[in-house]
């Protein structure tokens, strides 16, 4: 605890934290090395010897593909470097780190963070699939048993914590020279996350930017303001074009039927967040990556997980291709909309343009892009490939976290706009994340923020189509509730023309 004060964080000189960050990159730099050699001998055709390195911890030899997979050093120098950016930083300290010469030289720490990362996931993955082997027949009731044990529970998400940690755990104590893979150690904190960052999707957007000029001080706030809305609430249980108007538009009401929407995750990997968010909404899910060895594992997970009843059956896809090669198409068509999915009207993205023809087209209500998703690429996504989707979530990091992953800035002028975000606190007391823009907290062990992206494009067709809602065919029992009044706060109508500057964000 040297060097940390309760109220005030991190209290040594800047100087000193990138020494001891510089330092935890070095410690890693050889099995940086070897598992860039290991990369090059693949792609070489694997010609020649493979490239291998001495396990101290295992006591054998074994390839440089594992040269940053769990074990004593890896995991030693990763939790100390981590554990130096989850310290809260007072802001003239963040501006302090951000501005020495050695931070823009964590590229190593960086790749070797994002790699071990990687690794910890595919030998946790590893290890469910040799229990899956070696018991075939009982891994079900086991897994089931372990779960009502532990948690007095068999939902998905008991039974997924038991398939993942609990199980493989109990077996690696057991017989610890049979099973020698870590099992997965931040299962909770992946649940935990998912439920926040869920957050920007069932508040309404125009709730969420507390420092908009639309900005509502509550629901209820907007509800009082606009008592369409309350009687559109209590008209859609019965009124089918009533509710497919509150589905249609979840800026103002939120996200209520997530069971009917797809949300496309960029990266399959260990695709836990993916299936958290199935488990708690019911909605589906497409997982997308270039990786065979990512998209086989992640296949071969979810039919265990089909197989003990945590995910319905085919409701996550798993798609081998690049992101780049892929048009995330929404799955209909929202009231109001300006843009025809005909080539013409439509920006040259369309996957009707005849310039798109061998894009993969996947259906996506919410594209999820990762943290570890480059900038340049996560620009492309959502400016060409994904231009057509209503809302984009980007996990991302501000301040002292931007030393393992790099930031991403949405593009001035572009018709995406950040309109919440949910970031740990660290990031709200070193003034990193602007206040009037969090939606909620995660836990102070994450090192990740997610923003809610909007796409404007569409925001002026559907103002006209709320001004003339009362005249649209099956609104008549709306128009006779409201009696025949169709006034909108001017909140309302300055939310759908915002400006799509994202300088204050």
């Amino acid at each position: 605890s040297s060097g940390i004060n309760a109220e005030y964080g991190e209290t040594r000189p800047a100087d000193s934290v990138m020494v001891e960050l510089t330092n935890s990159a070095e410690l890693l730099r050889a099995r940086w090395e070897l598992l860039s050699r290991y990369h090059v001998w693949e792609k070489s055709g694997r010609v020649g010897n493979e490239p291998v390195f001495w396990d101290e911890d295992r006591g054998c030899e074994r390839s440089a593909r594992y040269a940053l997979a769990p074990c004593r050093l890896v995991n030693t120098t990763l939790s100390h470097a981590i554990g130096l950016i989850l310290r809260p930083v007072t802001s003239s300290k963040r501006k302090t780190l951000q501005s020495l010469p050695a931070w823009k030289e964590m590229d190593l720490l960086r790749n070797v963070g994002i790699r071990g990362e990687e690794a910890m996931e595919q030998e946790a993955l590893s290890l469910v699939f040799q229990i899956a082997a070696d018991y075939p027949v009982q891994l079900s009731n086991l897994v089931r048993n372990t779960a009502l044990d532990r948690y007095q529970q068999d939902s998905p998400i008991a039974l997924l914590e038991a398939l993942v940690v609990d199980f493989p755990r109990t077996l690696t104590f057991q017989h610890p020279n049979i099973y020698t893979d870590l099992p997965f150690p931040y299962f909770k904190n992946y649940s935990s996350l998912v439920k926040a960052e869920l957050q920007l999707l069932t508040v309404p957007a125009i709730l969420q930017n507390r420092a908009a000029p639309h900005h509502f001080s509550s629901f209820s706030d907007l509800l009082d303001s606009c008592p369409i809305l309350r009687e559109a609430l209590r008209l859609a249980p019965t009124c089918p074009e009533v509710k497919h108007f509150i589905s249609a538009f979840p800026e103002l009401f939120g996200y209520r039927d997530m069971c009917t929407k797809t949300v496309t995750f960029v990266g399959a990997g260990f695709p836990l967040t993916g299936i958290v968010l199935h488990i708690l909404t019911g909605a589906s899910i497409n997982l997308v990556d270039y990786s065979t060895t990512a998209v086989e594992s992640a296949k071969k997970f979810l039919s265990l997980t089909e197989k003990l009843g945590i995910t319905n059956q085919g409701q996550i896809k798993v798609i081998l291709a690049d992101a780049l090669d892929v048009v995330y198409l929404p799955t209909s068509k929202l009231p109001g909309c300006v843009r025809r999915h005909d080539g013409k009207s439509c920006p040259e993205t369309c996957p009707l343009n005849p310039r798109m023809g061998s894009k993969m087209i996947v259906p996506t209500d919410i594209l999820d892009i990762a943290s570890a998703i480059c900038p340049e690429t996560t620009g492309r996504l959502i400016e060409e490939n994904g231009c057509l989707v209503p809302a984009i979530r980007k996990r991302n990091v501000r301040g002292f976290s931007e030393v393992i992953y790099e930031r991403f800035n949405v593009r001035d002028g572009g018709r995406f706009r950040v309109v919440g975000e949910v970031t740990p606190p660290q990031n709200i007391l070193s003034g990193a994340t602007p206040l009037h823009l969090v939606t909620d907290l995660t836990a102070p062990h994450n090192v990740n923020s997610c923003q809610l992206l909007l796409n404007t494009d569409n925001f002026a067709g559907k103002w006209r189509y709320l001004e003339d809602i009362l005249e649209q065919p099956g609104m008549e029992q709306l128009a006779k509730a409201v009696g025949y009044d169709n006034q909108w706060d001017n909140r309302v109508k300055e939310f759908y023309s915002m400006g799509k500057s994202n300088k204050a964000l």
